[in-house]
Order: C-alpha cells, then structure tokens, then sequence
C-alpha cells in the first residue's frame, strides 16, 4: 500500500477512535488509535493523541509517559514538551514537569508558531510553577487569549484538580479563560 493509503487509512481510523470514544467506547477507540499508528509509525502527532488518549481516558500514565518522552526526544516540539509537562505535572513529577514548562515557554515565538502548544503550556504554568512564576506566566496567557488564540477540546481537567488539591487560587478565572480557548464552534 502507498504511503498515502496508509495516511488515509490512519485518518479514517482516527475518525473512528474520536466517534468511539464520544459515544463512551475508549477500549474500542484505543484499538483505533493504534491501529492508526501502526499505518503511520513516525507520525509525531498521531504518536502525542496516542499518548494523551491514553493517559486522559485510559489512565494508561506510564505508557502514556514513556511516548511522550519519545515524542520530545524525536522533535522537541513545542507540543510535545508541553503535553509531556501536564503529564509529569499531573503525575506529581513537579520538578522535572516544570523543567519542560521552562523549554517550552522559552520559545520566544512559541505563541505565533504554536499558539494552541502556548496555551497548554501556559495553563500549566499558572496551575503548577512556583508563585513568582505564575503572574509573568498569566499576563501571557491572558495576552493570548484576548488576541483570539484558541485551542478547541484543550482538556487540562486533571490539572485543574490537581491544582485544587494543592489550593492553588484563582482556579475559577483560570477556568473562565479555559472555557474560552477550549470551546469547539
């Protein structure tokens, strides 16, 4: 089969896998998901849904960690840093989580090239980096969100709770802008 078979057949299968798991099927949607990597093995961001699917919704963590390492590895993407740092965040891996939100959020371009990866990243930092860190890092992303940024279906609800578990404050304006970047037309 043609590669370009084979990226079709992967974007069909990933279809499935969103449909599936919208209909509360994730055992069925997970199979979709690999599938759909197996016809396109260095597809870096089919690699990164693999790996947050399974941490999301499958609480599949170590797995889910251990690709996105491999992701970073692979292209130090701003994506991939930023969603290996809400893992390892989310997972109570603090220091080494937010060594991944500094790289990350070092990019001075990183809100023109990514501002979906910005937003993540951003959130993030406000949820989990040290006090001092947090204002620098919610005047961005406040700044972002007001030049029209988006990042439909951006689900950092396990952050969140973390960030409540540890009362953090202002979760409730966080949560106001996440419901802004979030929304799906």
């Amino acid at each position: 089969m043609s590669e370009e078979g084979k990226k079709e057949n992967a974007d069909w299968l990933i279809q499935a896998a969103q449909q599936l798991r919208a209909v509360g099927e994730p055992d069925k949607a997970e199979t979709c998901y690999r599938k759909a990597l197996e016809w396109t093995p260095d597809d870096q961001a089919m690699a990164r849904d693999l790996a947050t699917f399974l941490y999301r919704s499958q609480a599949k963590y170590g797995e889910a960690e251990e690709m996105l390492r491999k992701c970073v590895e692979r292209s130090q993407s701003a994506e991939d840093m930023a969603r290996l740092a809400g893992l390892l965040l989310c997972l109570g891996k603090n220091d080494e989580g937010i060594d991944f939100l500094h790289k990350t959020l070092a990019n001075a371009n990183l809100e023109s090239e990514s501002p979906a990866a910005a937003l993540e990243a951003l959130f993030y930092a406000v949820l989990h980096m040290p006090a001092e860190e947090q204002k620098p890092a919610y005047e961005r992303l406040k700044n972002l969100v007001q030049s029209g940024a988006k990042a439909p279906g951006l689900d950092i609800m396990a952050n969140l709770n973390r960030a409540r578990a540890d009362d953090h404050k202002g979760i409730g304006q966080l949560q106001q802008l996440l419901n802004l970047v979030a929304a799906t037309e």
